[in-house]
């Protein structure tokens, strides 16, 4: 663990331009990382769900040991029973439970695609802020310490002027307080600029080590900066991903409501069925069949009811 801030700085660059601390804080931020978790989430609860549309199938080994006794013998003597089987079941209709589900977890999928786009945007936004909060501190220090050569400089002028009777003592005096005054503004700019960099490490993920100093570049206009405040509203509204993430979740509760209310309808299924058993190993006896099941839950203690209750309140705008 104390390689890790030493590996940070051997691989951060000497200069950072924008693009790099752009690259280097998607690849580091714990935040995204969480984010793009969060989506894989979301797309494994969407698989799962589309499972159930798919054809199932379930094989079966038993052995079990009884009696078989019939209304005319009735004995105590217990046998062997051995069994195999394969069943191959297929979903026809279930008044839509299932698409519901999987059309929920769909728009899930959706808001989470979004809810990272967001993610991501926050994090770039907070980058360019803090790369060029530092590159404005940068260049408030070169200002400084020039304002220092040009004190130091005047103060070389004025102290020749003295030397040879053309200004008075008192002069020099003056000039070595604005010098120190100039000195002390070069203090603050430096002391501004690392914690402008400390700033822009913490964003870009440096290990807690300010960040090196960024790297002039041009920055040229955004596509359609100059338009009207109602054509920047309406961009703004149609691209912004937590919008979507809301209206994707709203959609998902919805047809989370569908389904909870399918669970009142009979599901529609057809199966086909290859089995084998006998009373030994070596008189197992095949048999095979086809068959189309309707099954209703009748009453299964208010549950159904409580889940489309708590699908309404989600489902509620």
């Amino acid at each position: 663990m104390f390689l890790l801030p030493l590996l940070l700085v051997i691989a951060t660059p000497e200069v950072l331009t924008l693009d790099e601390a752009l690259a280097l804080a998607e690849q580091r931020s714990p935040a995204l990382r969480q984010s793009r978790a969060q989506t894989a989430h979301a797309d494994a609860l969407r698989q799962s769900a589309f499972a159930p549309l798919l054809p199932q199938v379930q094989g079966s080994v038993g052995y079990a040991r009884g009696t078989a006794n019939t209304a005319q013998s009735i004995k105590l003597d217990s046998y062997d029973q051995f069994s195999t089987g394969l069943t191959l079941r297929q979903l026809i209709w279930d008044f839509g439970r299932t698409t519901g589900r999987h059309d929920a977890r769909l728009a899930d999928l959706a808001a989470a695609q979004a809810d990272e786009h967001a993610a991501r945007q926050d994090l770039l936004f907070a980058v360019r802020a803090a790369w060029l909060d530092a590159l404005g501190a940068r260049a408030l220090v070169d200002v400084a310490k020039d304002a220092v050569d040009n004190e130091q400089r005047h103060m070389a002028q004025v102290e020749a002027q003295i030397g040879v009777g053309m200004r008075a003592p008192i002069d020099l005096a003056q000039v070595r307080t604005v010098l120190a005054g100039a000195k002390a503004d070069r203090i603050a700019a430096e002391q501004s600029d690392m914690a402008a960099r400390l700033e822009l490490g913490r964003v870009v993920g440096t290990g807690g080590s300010p960040a090196p100093p960024p790297g002039a570049e041009p920055l040229g206009p955004l596509e359609g900066e100059d338009g009207s405040l109602e054509e920047l509203l309406g961009r703004a509204q149609a691209a912004r991903p937590e919008l979507e993430a809301a209206r994707q979740l709203l959609l998902a509760r919805e047809r989370d409501l569908g389904a909870a209310r399918g669970d009142y309808w009979p599901t529609l299924s057809a199966a086909l069925a290859a089995n084998a058993g006998g009373a030994a190993l070596d008189a197992i006896a095949p048999n095979a069949s086809a068959s189309v099941d309707l099954n209703w839950p009748l009453f299964e203690g208010f549950g159904t009811d409580a889940a489309v209750r708590a699908s309404e309140a989600s489902a509620a705008p």
